[in-house]
């Protein structure tokens, strides 16, 4: 899932975005807000390049995320959350006695996401930020000046406090945003952190498992698509509340600071299903064109480029693992199949995939076509 923080815009739009905090706090150091070290006559060692999209994980993205999850009324084809997460989440919490201010809030945090679609979109905010902390002060800025970045004399704050206003324009919704936030914070200190430690221990060797699939395996196939879509490096995040609609944010002002970000898989044996929401993900760089570029204007305003986006993305990233790592098309099928709640055939899961998730002709030759084009380097 890819949408712009600027307006209501359709799904899967590719649209301007800021960088992270992370990437504007290295522009000031590189714009001299620091003083460059003292030069030395020693050679520096040479180093190992990064390595490409690392496996990590955010806790306050998936902080942000479980918030929505225990809120958001989730009737999307592909889920946008794991199916069953918020039950079993509040049953621990029940077990434990334990009552927070995001359960007390819910009455008046619950509605806006189902009256303001807009809404869904700030699911996408703790992209922009490092950590938690990082992300708080930033939210916190922004409510003390309402929302107006004019008023932060510091350019790199200033460009945080509009990253926020953008996702929560008005003063409604900066309201829901103060109570969203006293909630988080207080699931966050009572249980939310302390469950979060121990299930990453315990997905340990899950989240070891997909790295040495990814790094070894996978990555180095889909890296000429990355690549030829700008797309060359960025995080490539776990999600314990998501499933396999994914989180992604793009490059920027010419600043990559791309994010894909996924479900978690429950154990060692599922890893894979990360590899295919990644590649769901990824692919939204070229079904944008697709759909865009084979509907009429009047379709466009009728609203079906967001109708097909969701088709798209599913099937575009079927095409994609058939030509890169055709060894993965017909888990990906059954993983979307199941996804979506649909019965998953012994045989043929890509032509059941393909007539799960339908696509005008003329859409899905020129998806196929774009994405040849692309990993051919055109």
């Amino acid at each position: 899932m890819r949408l712009s923080p600027w307006a209501v815009v359709p799904r899967r739009r590719r649209d301007r975005r800021l960088p992270t905090i992370a990437a504007l706090a290295a522009l000031a150091l590189l714009a001299g807000c620091v003083a460059p070290p003292a030069s030395t006559a020693t050679t520096p060692e040479p180093q190992a390049p990064p390595e490409r999209w690392p496996v990590r994980v955010r806790e306050h993205v998936d902080l942000w995320l479980h918030g929505f999850a225990m809120m958001q009324r989730d009737s999307a084809q592909v889920p946008f959350f794991e199916r069953g997460y918020a039950e079993r989440y509040q049953a621990l919490k029940n077990s434990a006695n334990i009552l927070t201010v995001l359960e007390t809030e819910r009455e008046r945090l619950e509605p806006a996401l189902a009256t303001n679609p807009a809404m869904i979109n700030a699911q996408f905010l703790p992209l922009y930020f490092a950590t938690w902390d990082d992300m708080a002060r930033s939210i916190d800025l922004a409510l003390e000046v309402e929302g107006d970045a004019r008023r932060v004399p510091d350019e790199v704050m200033s460009r945080a406090v509009r990253v926020v206003a953008a996702y929560f324009p008005t003063a409604a919704d900066r309201e829901w945003l103060r109570i969203y936030m006293r909630g988080l914070r207080d699931e966050r200190d009572r249980f939310w952190l302390s469950w979060w430690t121990r299930r990453q221990q315990e997905l340990a060797p899950v989240m070891a498992r997909v790295d040495s699939l990814w790094q070894n395996d996978y990555r180095p196939k889909l890296q000429g698509f990355l690549n030829n879509t700008q797309q060359p490096n960025g995080d490539f995040l776990l999600s314990l509340p998501l499933d396999g609609e994914g989180r992604t944010l793009g490059s920027t002002s010419g600043i990559r600071v791309n994010a894909i970000t996924v479900g978690f898989p429950a154990s060692e044996a599922s890893a894979l299903e990360a590899i295919y929401v990644f590649a769901h993900e990824a692919v939204a760089t070229v079904t944008t064109v697709a759909v865009e570029d084979n509907i009429t204007p009047t379709e466009r305003r009728q609203g079906l480029a967001a109708q097909l986006s969701g088709s798209a993305l599913v099937r575009g990233g079927a095409m994609l693992l058939e030509r890169t790592a055709p060894e993965l098309a017909d888990g990906y099928a059954r993983y979307y199949l199941e996804a979506a709640g649909l019965p998953v055939p012994e045989r043929n899961a890509q032509a059941a995939l393909a007539a799960a998730f339908p696509l005008p002709q003329a859409v899905a030759e020129a998806l196929a076509r774009q994405i040849d084009l692309v990993l051919r380097g055109i």
